[in-house]
């Protein structure tokens, strides 16, 4: 039977944490071990995992260097064969999840297992969002990111892939997804099961300083660099380029917005087609420098507009 360990890592979080606890306390699959790494909160934190004694198998409350410092405390302390990181203000979308992913893991064994999440915004709405399958993903990848909040990685996975890295302070799990799919050894599949509840405003979404670790990190990913990928990038931010204008063309409504925002669009258009009719013959200085520019011009098409943003795409 397949043990979970499930690691939440959290600061003063305490509005939310309850409702995190509650969630797996539901569950109807064990054994289960659940630790919670906490950066040394100073509101009610601890009272309210104290309360949880029965649930909560492991607390350590102690500063820690970032994020992915204490996930990485979480996994030094995890004793579970999959290990399942669930945010303080996140929850399990129901009391069947893990029972359901054991099953899952026994009738087609994999190092790492994902699946599909509710987003709750801000302004009460919930949209399901379902990851490509694995054959998709690095593709999905350029623009996007796995959730967390949905993905089971076995020791084995963070054996080969390694932990997660701490210079990073926003981006370190789109770092360690890159890693494991591209690891030779390593079988990822998907689960078309809705695995948990995410809440839209965390860390990952202040987007300039998000997006610039996403773009070092993918910048220097060796696949990524290949001729081929580098063309297929080029074409992907393009892309992207032209929907987020697009997408905006219906609040220009005054004269002057208008003309700038329609100029945009035709320039991200011409641009599109541009890359589609010589991006076989470029030259890689040319699609280097390409690629740095549409990143760059969406990253501030963006912040101008007020575009929200996460590295989880959600139409």
């Amino acid at each position: 039977m397949v043990e979970f360990s499930i690691i939440t890592v959290t600061k003063n979080a305490a509005a939310t944490l309850e409702r995190s606890i509650l969630s797996v306390a539901k569950q109807r699959h064990r054994p289960l071990d659940y630790i919670i790494v906490d950066g040394a909160s100073s509101d009610a934190t601890p009272a309210i995992v104290a309360e949880y004694g029965n649930v909560v198998t492991r607390f350590v409350s102690e500063p820690d260097q970032g994020i992915y410092d204490a996930m990485n405390k979480g996994l030094a302390l995890a004793r579970g064969d999959f290990v399942f990181f669930l945010g303080a203000d996140d929850r399990l979308i129901d009391g069947e999840v893990l029972a359901d992913v054991a099953a899952s893991l026994d009738r087609a064994p994999c190092d790492f297992l994902y699946g599909g999440i509710e987003v709750r915004f801000v302004d009460g709405r919930a949209v399901p969002f379902m990851p490509p399958p694995p054959e998709e993903a690095l593709a999905f990848m350029i623009c996007g990111c796995l959730p967390h909040q949905a993905s089971f990685a076995s020791r084995r996975a963070f054996e080969i892939a390694g932990k997660f890295d701490p210079r990073y302070r926003i981006a370190g799990d789109y770092d360690w997804f890159l890693r494991v799919l591209t690891a030779d050894g390593l079988v990822t599949r998907r689960t078309e099961r809705t695995i948990a509840s995410y809440q839209m405003g965390g860390l990952s979404n202040r987007l300039r300083e998000s997006q610039a670790e996403v773009y070092a990190i993918q910048n220097a990913l060796p696949l990524y660099q290949r001729a081929d990928w580098l063309r297929r990038r080029v074409r992907v931010f393009q892309r992207r380029l032209l929907s987020e204008r697009r997408r905006q063309m219906p609040a220009a409504v005054s004269g002057r917005s208008r003309v700038g925002t329609v100029l945009g669009l035709s320039g991200a258009v011409f641009g599109y087609l541009w890359v589609c009719l010589i991006g076989g013959l470029a030259s890689r200085p040319w699609l280097e420098r390409r690629l740095t520019r549409l990143q760059r011009d969406i990253l501030d098409y963006r912040i101008t507009n007020d575009v929200p943003d996460s590295l989880i795409r959600v139409p």
